[in-house]
């Protein structure tokens, strides 16, 4: 029998936020692959989820989900919900844990709050299913064997008198250099959509660093360092002075996402949907109830926007505007890079 745990990670797949009405919100935001040095892997993208205990919030999403997908009637799929709250909250009493399968473990702490441990895992539909990819490692015995290679050709009579073996070992220097790069490049390939920040930035050290020989500087001048400089020049951080205002409003360690030169700084998400359908009936129901919101671009993820700014004080006092009429609602920030 499918139960609600299994139920939450499907949903989290396709979805930045389920609501699970008279229990809480769970909200998942992105986080790029990144390079762990110590393990010496490339960790794929994936995403990060977080727990809001709402025992008032309401929401139809997860219902007309179950009744949909599951081929359950309305109020089957209330009891489903209904009996994972039960069940939940009767484990707490009991000093136990409840987990969410690929998305955390729920507990309740010391001080008597709701918490969710995230479990490590990959919840991200586009990179589902791929696991950490290992750093390329240079062959140490590469140059003795370029070596060998040299002298044997000249044995042969194939290397000209006046062609010395120390511009055999230049060539050798310059593709033990280039090894990890082409091993950078073809990862980049192969994951783009996600990891493009991160090749271009080991590219873009081994540039700045004087790494690379001129010859390989005038080969990789035209396809790569334009590229380098643009994402340079168009990737930008949140103050100090303006991080300190998010933070003290509550928002902290927000991560930043691409969405364009034409798009604002800053926004208040009051909801995130891969289906259309869906963001448009959360959309009526927002408004039913006064709440004002439209769509942040007419494709997927749909996400909803109670509020927009170019600067930290002004997305500040909207948030406080908005929580002030409105303390059932959940708000969360969205930064343009």
């Amino acid at each position: 029998m499918t139960t609600l745990n299994q139920v939450l990670k499907e949903i989290l797949l396709i979805s930045d936020s389920v609501t699970v009405p008279g229990f809480g919100i769970f909200d998942s935001s992105y986080k790029p692959a990144q390079i762990d040095e110590k393990n010496k892997t490339i960790n794929p993208p994936t995403k990060l989820t977080k727990f809001t205990y709402a025992p008032t919030c309401e929401g139809t999403d997860l219902v007309n989900y179950l009744v949909k997908n599951l081929s359950l009637s309305e109020t089957d799929a209330q009891k489903l919900i209904s009996d994972f709250i039960a069940i939940t909250i009767e484990k707490f009493k009991l000093k136990a844990n409840v987990v969410i399968e690929e998305v955390g473990i729920l507990y309740k702490s010391e001080s008597d709050e709701v918490l969710l441990k995230t479990i490590p895992s990959n919840i991200l539909i586009e990179s589902y299913g791929l696991s950490n990819a290992p750093l390329p490692k240079i062959n140490k015995n590469a140059k003795k064997d370029g070596k060998k290679i040299a002298s044997a050709q000249k044995n042969m009579g194939e290397v000209n008198a006046d062609n010395k073996p120390q511009s055999k070992k230049k060539v050798v220097k310059t593709m033990l250099l280039l090894l990890p790069l082409v091993a950078v490049i073809t990862l980049s390939i192969l994951y783009w959509s996600h990891i493009k920040d991160f090749s271009l930035q080991l590219v873009s050290k081994y540039w700045n660093k004087n790494l690379l020989t001129d010859s390989v500087k005038t080969d990789l001048s035209d396809t790569l360092k334009t590229d380098i400089n643009t994402d340079t020049n168009n990737y930008t951080t949140v103050s100090d002075s303006d991080q300190e205002i998010l933070s003290q409003a509550g928002f902290s360690d927000v991560q930043p996402i691409n969405l364009g030169a034409q798009y604002k700084k800053y926004y208040l998400i009051i909801g995130s949907f891969e289906n259309k359908e869906y963001a448009q009936k959360r959309m009526k129901e927002l408004k039913s109830k006064n709440i004002n919101c439209s769509f942040l671009a007419e494709s997927s993820p749909y996400r909803l926007v109670a509020g927009e700014a170019d600067t930290a004080p002004e997305i500040v006092q909207q948030f406080k505007n908005l929580s002030q009429t409105n303390n059932k609602i959940d708000l969360w920030l969205l930064i343009n890079k």
